[in-house]
């Protein structure tokens, strides 16, 4: 087990010092039902510069939307709908569900977090997910994926050569 850990370690550490200028390509989603309001909450989680530059995609003329300031752009919530409208796309019981930005905050560094509801009152059977967030942007972007359901937490790793994935419960 020890030797498995290292390995993993050694991996992970040259994987990440490969490019210092930013050495991790990541965001997180993470789909919860939440079975006593019957409805399912979408979070993502993203570096706030990866957005920047994300939502630099879709207006290019922008040369900064002044992310986590008091000068941040009053059409940014509506740009980051629509990119993660375009870069995520869910499918629960066979069926595509839309979502609804409700907002995001920002942590004490890096983190950008989006919030969103899900068009499903049904608990989960199967879920399909496609992520291509920032896969556009850089080669190397993983994105995790948690899905949530009672005491269940099952996940996928999604990047630019395999961008959808299944879960069943």
């Amino acid at each position: 087990m020890k030797i498995l850990f290292l390995i993993f370690f050694i991996s992970f550490l040259s994987i990440t010092l490969t490019d210092l200028s930013h050495p991790v390509y990541i965001a997180v989603t993470q789909l919860e039902y939440n079975e006593k309001k019957h409805e399912t909450e979408l979070s993502i989680k993203v570096f706030h510069e990866d957005m920047e530059k994300a939502l630099q995609t879709l207006r290019p003329t922008v040369k900064t939307f002044n992310l986590k300031t008091d000068r941040e752009l009053a059409e940014t919530n509506d740009l980051i709908s629509i990119y993660f409208q375009k870069s995520l796309e869910i499918k629960v019981n066979n069926k595509n569900c839309s979502f609804k930005f409700i907002g995001k905050e920002y942590d004490a560094g890096e983190v950008l977090w989006c919030y969103f509801t899900v068009d499903n009152k049904k608990s989960f059977k199967k879920i399909e997910i496609t992520n291509t967030i920032f896969t556009e942007l850089y080669p190397k972007q993983n994105n995790i994926i948690q899905v949530i359901q009672a005491n269940t937490r099952k996940n996928l790793l999604l990047n630019k050569d395999n961008t959808k994935g299944v879960l069943n419960f």
